[in-house]
């Protein structure tokens, strides 16, 4: 196995925010329809379901809502690029288990390297997944140069973005629901 060559490490509560946010966020602060409790309501005369009596989710949904927005402020508060570095990185996606393991959370950005896409031959399917397809071959031929010039390039971009996003946080707990680190 190649030795990961991206060395590029996240404060472990900076990590728990961004990955809350882009990927789970939008879930626990989702509405559920309010159709079935309203004819249940209309039909039985009481309030709530057995399957959500009363809305008990209710605070679980305001706790994660200002969460997000604490999260989307702070994001809002760094140069638009270098959010969208960060909306990249954390972008929930499947890349093959080979980039996961060499590149760890910067896969999404190695994909995306200039050295990266030169590997693309513009042929068949998702280009970002053909890329991933052959950055994967070079991890299995060990193809070291390639892939410390592709983890240079990638930590190149995604250094500035969690720095940036680090520097407007500030210390303190975790905003993410749950979340007990602190910086």
């Amino acid at each position: 196995m190649t030795p990961a060559v991206f060395t590029l490490r996240t404060p472990r509560v900076v990590e728990e925010e961004l990955d809350w946010y882009f990927s789970c966020s939008e879930s626990e602060m989702g509405l559920s329809s309010n159709f079935a409790p309203l004819v249940a309501m209309a039909l039985t005369g009481v309030v709530g379901t057995s399957a959500d009596p009363a809305d008990m989710m209710a605070e679980r949904r305001i706790i994660a809502a200002h969460a997000e927005g604490q999260i989307r402020r702070r994001l809002r508060a760094i140069p638009n690029h270098l959010a969208g570095v960060l909306a990249t990185a954390y972008e929930p996606r499947v890349w093959p288990p080979e980039l996961l393991r060499h590149f760890a959370r910067a896969a999404a950005i190695a994909v995306r390297t200039k050295a990266a896409r030169a590997l693309d031959t513009g042929k068949g399917g998702s280009r970002l997944d053909a890329i991933a397809g052959r950055l994967a071959s070079a991890v299995n031929r060990h193809d070291h140069d390639l892939l410390a010039r592709i983890a240079r390039e990638a930590e190149g971009i995604l250094r500035p973005a969690l720095q940036a996003y680090e520097s407007v946080r500030g210390r303190g707990p975790s905003a993410a629901p749950g979340g007990a680190h602190a910086a």
